[in-house]
């Protein structure tokens, strides 16, 4: 017969509950991932539907910025794959969101839509608009304090 001495079992059961805490931290994040791709990838093929988008857009734009007060990092980045489909993510101290999205452009306005997440197992829907430059975009509306380059 095992018996487990009393300060093991508390160690056990506290890295239980520690990884079970974990997985289920993440477990609506990449529920939403894998059900917005399965969303899209079964969405019409549009094809080229209106202005052509330049090929420097295609890729990953990021940047942080730091609050001086408090010293709190806040990152975000954003791809945009030529399939018109992109995911964008946003951290910092306090928060953890990503969102899949399809996007159009429209001058220099790129529309992101999709479905976005964050660590609290919330999903709402994502729209975000980015105004392009060559060198950067900027987002336009909420997170406009941030400026995303390559």
């Amino acid at each position: 017969m095992f018996i487990l001495n009393p300060r093991m079992s508390m160690l056990l059961t506290s890295k239980y509950c520690m990884e079970k805490n974990i997985f289920t931290r993440f477990l609506p994040i990449l529920t939403v991932m894998v059900l917005s791709m399965s969303f899209f990838s079964c969405s019409k093929d549009d094809g080229d539907s209106g202005s052509s988008i330049p090929s420097e857009v295609y890729g990953t734009w990021s940047g942080s910025l730091t609050t001086s007060a408090t010293g709190t990092v806040r990152s975000m980045s954003v791809t945009f794959g030529e399939d018109r489909m992109g995911t964008f993510t946003y951290s910092s101290r306090v928060y953890y969101r990503v969102a899949n999205f399809s996007y159009s452009m429209s001058g220099s306005t790129i529309t992101c839509k999709g479905v976005i997440a964050g660590e609290d197992g919330v999903t709402n829907d994502f729209n975000q608009q980015f105004e392009y430059h060559t060198t950067y975009i900027k987002p336009i509306g909420s997170y406009s304090d941030f400026t995303l380059s390559k």
